[in-house]
């Protein structure tokens, strides 16, 4: 079968199964099973594909009519301009969640990774040799947040912490893949157990906002996506509450909380960092206008003890 007959072929199944973008689809499929690169699908389109690679672009086909989201079965996907591996064990990185990054990379700018490291508590002893700055990304997943900080940010060791070991596997495969392992600590656990006695300069999180009873409603492929990243209790602001008012204890005075949240959740939040004595609190909208990240600042005079 030639390139364009099997091209056709997706596209048609695809569209048959309600697939929106069939042909784009289609294509990343093909591209996925041949290893070739758009320009030889459109320059060659009457080479010949193996029977092997018809039979597993075949079955690619039928797993995405079945609602498998694409990216699972490409094992990939983009965030802010990187590739990351990613399996039915994370979530699926939005476009959305850049906001999180962009403002964390905006507060760091603003405070300059130097002036975090010589304000640090771990620095306040005369001659002692400061560590890097340490960030906290919890429920990571398959670490496009935090792998995405290291990466912008290289003065910077960044902490990693979920309760999926499987997550944790793909966030450790993705932190090689971006050439930052020796700047990031994985660690396993529900929310700060994993990282119990130790305090951060910023700690960011994307965790589960979907109220429990509005799943069933999410489209099928989401309802593919691990429960456990989705699920955020009875009215999705279950981690909200713990993060808020866990996290005091395990930032620096004049540390930085940034959260991911739901388009309706965000003054509910705010009100929870408020609640938590926070200042300098904060929302921030993604490219689409709705709300996507609250913020606020641990009070410098804050007692760390």
């Amino acid at each position: 079968m030639t390139i364009k007959a099997l091209w056709d072929f997706g596209k048609a199944e695809l569209s048959q199964a309600g697939i929106s973008d069939a042909h784009w689809q289609a294509e990343l499929l093909l591209r996925f099973v041949t290893g070739l690169s758009r320009a030889s699908l459109l320059t060659h389109p009457g080479r010949t594909i193996s029977e092997q690679e018809v039979a597993r672009y075949r079955e690619a086909l039928r797993e995405r009519a079945l609602g498998l989201p694409l990216q699972y079965i490409v094992g990939q996907t983009e965030f802010f301009g990187r590739e990351f591996r990613v399996t039915p064990a994370v979530l699926i990185p939005r476009p959305d969640t850049e906001t999180l990054v962009e403002e964390a990379l905006r507060l760091l700018r603003t405070e300059s990774v130097s002036h975090i490291a010589a304000s640090s508590t771990m620095c306040q002893v005369p001659s002692a040799k400061c560590a890097p700055p340490a960030l906290l990304d919890l429920c990571t997943g398959s670490g496009c947040v935090g792998l995405t900080l290291a990466a912008e940010a290289p003065e910077l060791t960044m902490w990693l912490a979920d309760v999926c070991a499987g997550a944790l596997t793909v966030a450790a495969d993705n932190a090689a893949k971006l050439g930052v392992s020796a700047r990031v600590r994985l660690r396993p656990g529900d929310l700060f157990a994993a990282v119990e006695g130790m305090r951060f300069w910023m700690i960011t999180a994307n965790p589960p906002y979907i109220p429990s009873g509005e799943i069933h409603t999410l489209a099928d492929e989401v309802q593919r996506e691990p429960r456990l990243a989705l699920d955020g209790g009875e009215d999705g602001l279950a981690y909200y509450r713990r993060i808020a008012s866990e996290s005091t204890h395990f930032l620096y005075p004049g540390g930085w909380l940034l959260l991911e949240v739901g388009s309706t959740q965000a003054e509910a939040v705010q009100t929870f960092l408020r609640a938590a004595h926070f200042t300098e609190t904060f929302v921030r909208q993604d490219l689409a206008g709705r709300d996507r990240v609250v913020g606020g600042r641990l009070p410098l005079d804050t007692n760390p003890l």
